[in-house]
């Protein structure tokens, strides 16, 4: 063979023929690719005419036609993985959504804060209504994380029969409610979370709840009736949060003594993937 065409031709012949090492559907993968793509555009590397027996030619460009095929095929699954966030189920029973390590969730509707943020392995969460979002582990009992609006600060959480303090629509509101207590203290009044600048406090429940009403712990309740509590000794960072229209957001990250390290790590990762939209 003394032209291009012939040796192009052979080339196809003996792919369309198939071998004893190529599948069917990669040859067919290969060939579309070769028809379909513009065959002046610059290859990465020079190109030089081969002078060589026909069966190296051929085996030489079955090779090049093999790593186009590789590069689209890298290319396709570089694609699929940069999907979009997925929306957290919204449910007030106990199917949440299962999180897939790496991939990235978010909240929707009626949940007014558009948030998403990366989800660890073996953790779930769901969107309880318009003032909730509660987020951890698939364990029983384990729930590290809520994003919480509207809430109504008890004025003493050892004794839950004083009054709550009615829902502020600042954060300073937000925050001298929750410090009027001794149980809470300002952590540092000009942090960041989410992209967004907050107000960062941490609250102590007494290591003993003997003397505390019921013997439970609460910190604040919310409009659909859901109460935050703590358990004797453990402690929570709350974040007072400036969204905007829906806000203040509060963001509670719960330290229970009787959970594994890994659940406190595992929230600090999630947290530092948080990104925080500013609702209109």
């Amino acid at each position: 063979m003394n032209d291009d065409r012939d040796f192009w031709r052979a080339t196809t012949d003996w792919l369309e023929a198939g071998s004893d090492r190529t599948s069917a559907a990669a040859i067919d993968a290969v060939l579309l690719a070769v028809r379909t793509t513009r065959q002046e555009r610059a290859l990465p590397f020079p190109w030089r005419r081969f002078h060589g027996p026909l069966l190296a030619r051929v085996a030489f460009a079955a090779a090049a036609l093999v790593a186009l095929a590789l590069v689209a095929f890298t290319l396709i699954l570089a694609g699929s993985r940069r999907q979009g966030p997925i929306a957290l189920i919204v449910n007030d029973g106990d199917i949440e959504t299962q999180f897939t390590p790496g991939q990235r969730y978010a909240t929707i509707d009626p949940f007014p804060v558009h948030m998403t943020f990366t989800g660890p392995e073996d953790w779930e969460g769901k969107i309880g209504g318009p003032y909730a979002v509660w987020i951890g582990t698939q364990n029983p009992g384990a729930e590290p994380l809520m994003f919480h609006l509207s809430i109504s600060p008890y004025k003493d959480p050892c004794h839950s029969e004083s009054e709550n303090v009615s829902p502020s629509t600042t954060v300073s509101g937000v925050v001298d409610a929750l410090k009027a207590t001794h149980y809470v203290e300002v952590t540092d009044a000009a942090a960041t979370i989410g992209g967004r600048s907050a107000v960062l406090l941490t609250a102590t429940a007494p290591g003993s709840l003997a003397d505390c009403t019921d013997q439970t712990f609460r910190l604040w309740k919310l409009p659909l009736g859901a109460i935050v509590e703590l358990s004797p000794g453990a402690t929570e960072r709350i974040w007072v949060v400036d969204v905007g229209a829906a806000g203040p957001l509060v963001i509670g990250a719960q330290d229970h003594l009787a959970w594994p390290p890994q659940v406190g790590v595992a929230t600090d990762q999630l947290l530092d993937s948080l990104q925080i939209e500013l609702s209109n």
